[in-house]
């Protein structure tokens, strides 16, 4: 009964949406997949993804493709591990707020992930450890302000967890449910 007053919810705010301004309806993890990282890479890039394991950006066939040179990193071993077959050149399982990269990006890559870290300050001096000189950055993350991230922020983790699952039982299959800190994760900072 209960996911099923939650789908109605989903689905009525969906409809609710189309009846904003297209700029308002932008969801920005989309966005940043679809429209920002494809044009920054190019051919022949050493690409760095991190934080992501399992579901790298560039897949194994438009890294062959495009002759990329692709390194993922993430601090569990279990999501380099259920990456597709191919998908890193180099898969590095570290902490990302201990990590000091070899400056050889062209690109890194860092989506939904700093908000994971208890550090923000160190994981961008990693981050930035891994570029090259003229490299770029592409990072994305959600606001503390959101109102999803204030209870991710007061609700104790197990109940975080107890609760994402029962109302969205998909997500216990794989990628969701790590802990979030929300450090320094909001516009002005």
């Amino acid at each position: 009964m209960i996911r099923k007053l939650i789908q109605s919810q989903i689905w009525l705010s969906l409809k609710f949406d189309y009846l904003l301004p297209e700029r308002f309806r932008i969801d920005g993890n989309s966005d940043f997949r679809r429209k920002v990282l494809p044009g920054l890479i190019g051919d022949g890039m050493t690409i760095w993804d991190l934080g992501v394991g399992s579901r790298p950006f560039v897949s194994p066939e438009e890294k062959a493709r495009r002759n990329l040179r692709v390194v993922g990193l993430d601090v569990s071993q279990a999501e380099l591990d259920a990456a597709p077959q191919g998908a890193y050149d180099e898969a590095i399982c570290a902490d990302l707020t201990q990590f000091n990269g070899r400056g050889d990006a062209d690109l890194v890559i860092c989506q939904s992930v700093l908000e994971h870290v208890r550090d923000t300050n160190k994981a961008l001096a990693a981050l930035s450890s891994v570029l090259k000189p003229e490299g770029k950055a592409a990072i994305f993350l959600p606001s503390r302000n959101a109102v999803f991230a204030r209870l991710n922020v007061f609700l104790p983790e197990s109940w975080k967890r107890r609760l994402l699952f029962a109302f969205f039982p998909d997500k216990a299959k794989g990628h969701d449910g790590f802990p979030a800190f929300y450090d320094r994760c909001t516009p002005r900072d």
